[in-house]
């Protein structure tokens, strides 16, 4: 088609490397960097390598390819330069991390996220998603849960058990204690 030209191979490779990314992610955080100082940034890229994200600058374009191409709606997430954040197996932790980056000043304003295929808006909802426990912590309290489920279960039918011995005590006396008809 005139006047169209081939993607270059390095814009190709990038989208299918953010593609990738996005769909082994927990979660997807994007960001307004605008005001970010370089070394800022480079803070913010080593304490989210600490707790399981990795950080990247993007054109809207081949994010918004990326995100098409993984079936993610990032829908007026992509406007203005964007920052953004992929979670690995705990997005909470990487929330976090967000979260008290903006709260100590840094120039990062929050566009919007996907977490666990759930669209996240506004700046409540990433205190929300940073609220959440770690992965070992909620699935620990799962497992908390349902182990007290089981053993309320276990006890429920060992108390019938129980009385076994006693009925059976009575039904050798002959049934003395069992009212006669």
């Amino acid at each position: 088609m005139p006047g169209r030209e081939r993607p270059r191979e390095e814009k190709v490779r990038e989208v299918e490397e953010l593609a990738a990314a996005m769909a082994t992610a927990s979660g997807i955080f994007f960001f307004d960097y605008r005001r970010m100082t370089v070394s800022s940034l480079a803070e913010l890229r080593s304490s989210l390598s600490e707790a399981g994200g990795a950080a990247k600058v993007a054109k809207n374009t081949l994010l918004a390819l990326a995100a098409a191409r993984v079936g993610l709606d990032v829908q007026g997430f992509l406007e203005g330069p964007t920052l953004v954040v992929r979670a690995g197996e705990d997005p909470a932790s990487v929330a976090r991390v967000l979260s008290e980056a903006v709260r100590a000043g840094q120039p990062l304003v929050f566009k919007g996220a996907v977490v666990e295929g759930v669209r996240i808006l506004g700046p409540e909802g990433l205190r929300t998603v940073a609220g959440l426990g770690s992965r070992k912590e909620v699935l620990g309290r799962v497992a908390g849960a349902v182990r007290g489920v089981l053993a309320r279960a276990a006890a429920s039918l060992a108390a019938p058990l129980a009385q076994v011995p006693l009925l059976v005590r009575v039904v050798e006396a002959g049934g003395s204690g069992a009212s006669g008809g």
